[in-house]
């Protein structure tokens, strides 16, 4: 029999930090007459070598026992900074008669918290992509200041920017029976205030479906830097200023939910959309690794749930489409949620929320969005089902998250309102054009103030004197130089009016509509295979060939956007209340 019998658990600091605690009982007779000596190493897998490790110092050693009685029960704490590997924890002591005493126990780094989430959502599932633009969801209230147009112009600029920075927590709390925290969804709650693990595990699919639904599809390391999409991915796990790319076809989609569970590694052994055994490099706590399983027609997910095969992070990989996609939520009642491209078949089928016109085959490829909740997946065949390791850095990755920049650029446009059936003006800058911005990064100096796709969508829903204006937004990535230098510093300089900043063609048009919803368009157009890009020069809100090009002439053309401006004056608008920059015509009417 052992001398010492040990456990272990992770668990939440005062501080909301992670902390590992190692419990030690003694036998009697055999407890430590002093304070033990103890000994903590951390100790990572090495290929073909031996493990690296390190010594943790950082401890805090607490004995117990009654009164008049030796100390049997002793625990170990840290703060866990450290996932990787394993932990030895070795210890010394000598007990009343002198005799020294030895024992040693080793367990996974990492705290296991991938598992079924199990948050009880009994009314309604939480689909962002539908929500946003959900008739019973209104923001609140903004008084309008204006009787003329140049001001009625500012009272719109306004609330986009107040309900742009102001973040979906309104659209998230308006869904029922959504778990609140103290009135907050739990996307807005401070990550150190998340104690448990359905807390947090709800709290990161909020955040990644804020940072995913209306993406439009294409890959990110082609597009931005002609190059890997690993050369993207690598600023994405830059704790100290993480960003990550606004365009992604299927498997991106799954590399980022990875990387923003805490598994690093995905950032260079990003998921291909043939096949998930990337995720087995992914190495997060040693003999936890992700496993492959499934090549069945159909996945029950009632089913997939009970023998572990269905967690936040599953990835499921289709075999006749070259197609993957992740598990983002997991409920109680046996179904599963996806953010998907649109082409896994889930039982029942995709929503098609975003509106995209559907292709041969009934797929919906351009936007990527939330899924409606289903009981299986029923492909043609599932060839692979890919369960992450159960260990994770999923408060860290949450943290991480909410600090995270999106690597795009924004102009906002407001036009006068006219009815889809008119005829276009060959004159339509000169007659319909009120306002136009240059080119905007999709995030401020404060680290808090991070605007993903979905933040403006929703900042165009209900804006004043809709019908009076149609608002738009239209997003860019920056490419090549432009990309290196965006992503070199979160207060990077960006002139919007001048080259090489933006792309010719931008990726994405977002417009609010008459009745005050908002209509959105991924402008990236790709084929199955190879994520061939093609251009779409039609615009995909009014339908009209001529709104597309004069728009974007002056919305997403730099050179073009600087002839335009050189008709436009400056508004009259606060411009630390609005913390953008905007220009308007002399005088619109």
């Amino acid at each position: 029999m052992a001398d010492v019998t040990f456990s272990n658990g992770f668990s939440r600091s005062r501080d909301g930090f992670d902390q590992v605690s190692v419990q030690m009982r003694f036998e009697p007779g055999r407890a430590p007459a002093d304070t033990p000596q103890v000994k903590v190493e951390h100790r990572f897998p090495v290929k073909n070598k031996p493990p690296k490790v390190i010594e943790e110092r950082g401890f805090i050693l607490l004995g117990e026992g009654l009164p008049g009685a030796e100390k049997d029960f002793w625990e170990l704490l840290w703060e866990q900074r450290i996932f990787l590997g394993q932990i030895a924890v070795t210890v010394d002591w000598k007990d009343a008669a002198g005799t020294a005493h030895r024992e040693k126990t080793e367990f996974d780094a990492g705290n296991q918290l991938n598992a079924a989430s199990q948050v009880e959502l009994p009314t309604v599932a939480p689909e962002l992509a539908k929500s946003i633009n959900d008739a019973n969801i209104k923001p609140a209230e903004f008084v309008t200041k204006g009787s003329d147009a140049a001001t009625r112009a500012v009272d719109v600029l306004k609330f986009v920017y107040r309900q742009l920075s102001g973040g979906l927590g309104p659209v998230w709390r308006a869904i029922p029976g959504l778990p609140l925290k103290d009135g907050r969804a739990l996307c807005e709650v401070p990550v150190s205030e998340l104690t448990t693990q359905e807390e947090l595990e709800e709290a990161w699919s909020q955040l990644i479906s804020e940072a995913l639904i209306g993406t439009p599809y294409a890959g990110p390391g082609p597009n931005y830097l002609a190059a890997a999409d690993s050369k993207v991915y690598v600023h994405a796990i830059d704790d100290d200023d993480p960003c990550h790319p606004i365009i992604f076809a299927c498997q991106h989609l799954g590399t980022l939910a990875a990387i923003t569970r805490g598994f690093d590694d995905a950032a260079t052994s990003v998921l291909d959309a043939r096949s998930a055994s990337g995720m087995l490099n992914w190495k997060i706590g040693a003999g936890s690794s992700a496993e492959m399983r499934g090549k069945s027609g159909n996945l029950n997910a009632a089913s997939a749930i009970a023998n572990g095969s269905l967690v936040p992070g599953t990835n499921y990989v289709s075999k006749d489409k070259k197609h993957i996609a992740f598990v983002v939520r997991v409920f109680k009642s046996g179904k599963l949620q996806m953010i998907d491209t649109g082409a896994m078949q889930t039982v029942p089928a995709h929503t098609n929320p975003l509106g995209v016109a559907l292709g041969a085959g009934g797929l919906s490829f351009g936007n990527n969005y939330d899924t409606n909740p289903a009981d299986s997946v029923n492909d043609k065949p599932i060839s692979q089902v890919a369960v992450p390791p159960r260990a994770s850095r999923l408060r860290q990755g949450i943290e991480r998250m909410k600090r995270a920049r999106p690597i795009g650029l924004a102009r906002f446009v407001l036009l006068k309102r006219e009815p889809d059936n008119t005829p276009n003006s060959k004159d339509m800058l000169k007659t319909r054009l009120v306002v136009a911005s240059p080119a905007i990064p999709m995030w401020e100096t404060d680290v808090s103030k991070n605007y993903a796709i979905s933040r403006y969508f929703w900042s165009l829903r209900d804006h004043p004197h809709l019908e009076e204006f149609e608002a738009r937004w239209l997003l860019d990535i920056p490419q090549h130089e432009a990309f290196r230098a965006t992503v070199a510093s979160r207060e990077v300089k960006i002139d919007g009016t001048r080259a090489p900043w933006t792309s010719r063609l931008g990726v994405a048009d977002i417009g609010s509509k008459l009745d005050g919803k908002v209509r959105f368009v991924g402008r990236f157009g790709t084929t199955i295979e190879g994520n061939t890009t093609v251009s779409k020069w039609t615009d995909g809100i009014t339908g009209k060939k001529d709104d597309f090009n004069k728009l974007h002439r002056i919305g997403m053309r730099p050179f073009d956007f600087r002839e335009a401006s050189a008709q436009l004056a400056p508004l009259p608008i606060d411009q630390d209340d609005a913390q953008l920059k905007y220009y308007a015509l002399d005088g619109p009417k």
